[in-house]
């Protein structure tokens, strides 16, 4: 199931509408969601899957918060849709991109979403020796002088990788940044970019770590630089670097 709620000025939420999966959409056992407008149209992106199946829906929002389904995509051939899908999205000279990645298999697929909502997909990038996005498990895009760049997390790997998206959606990989015993990457399972102050930062969880890293972005090298992380049981520390 998908909920929508409206939130009051006071933070109260209430319940705007429902929507069940029903065996034709691909939104199986939801794993990620992510909002966009397109050409005064905002469109829900929802990522699912299970150990043998993955999809994305997309469904427009209307004013009252209801949705209506408008495209469906499953897994098949060269995408990278199987399993618990991650989803977000990025516009790029005046298009619109959704980048999905499929857990299971380990790689990304991206899509531009024309003004009705309908997915064309345009690459497809899967998991490569020097690459760190083993059963992918979170997506994150930032901007900075200029280039947009996705951030793909990769669980097995212990790490991220971070890719150049070209106007056409093409990945072209920058940067890989695995652990050691300065960052707290093992079993990575959460990413999010922020920009402070003009400066784009990449945030990270890792659960067998128990902690959380920051690592700043910059054109010098090298492009991502790890500055602090924390664990519930010590102090922040950090880098120079």
């Amino acid at each position: 199931w998908i909920s929508v709620f409206t939130i009051a000025a006071n933070g109260a939420l209430a319940s705007a509408s429902d929507f069940p999966d029903n065996g034709t959409r691909s939104f199986d056992s939801p794993h990620s969601v992510s909002t966009t407008v397109v050409d005064g149209t905002t469109y829900l992106f929802v990522g699912g899957g299970s150990y043998y199946s993955g999809g994305l829906s997309v469904f427009s929002v209307a004013s009252n918060g209801t949705l209506t389904n408008v495209e469906n995509v499953s897994d098949s051939g060269s995408l990278n849709l199987r399993g618990d899908v991650s989803v977000t999205t990025a516009a790029i000279d005046g298009t619109t991109f959704l980048f999905a990645a499929g857990r299971l298999d380990s790689g990304v697929s991206v899509f531009s979403v024309a003004a009705n909502g309908a997915l064309t997909n345009v690459a497809n990038l899967s998991d490569s020796a020097g690459r760190l996005i083993n059963t992918t498990s979170g997506l994150s895009v930032f901007t900075y002088d200029g280039s947009t760049y996705l951030v793909v997390a990769g669980e097995w790997d212990d790490g991220f990788s971070v890719f150049s998206v070209a106007a056409n959606g093409a990945l072209t990989p920058v940067a890989d940044i695995a652990d050691d015993s300065t960052k707290l990457l093992d079993n990575l399972h959460a990413v999010v970019s922020g920009t402070i102050d003009g400066m784009p930062y990449i945030f990270t969880g890792a659960s067998l770590d128990d902690g959380i890293s920051s690592f700043t972005v910059d054109n010098t090298a090298p492009l991502v630089a790890s500055i602090d992380r924390q664990t519930p049981a010590t102090s922040p520390t950090s880098d120079d670097s």
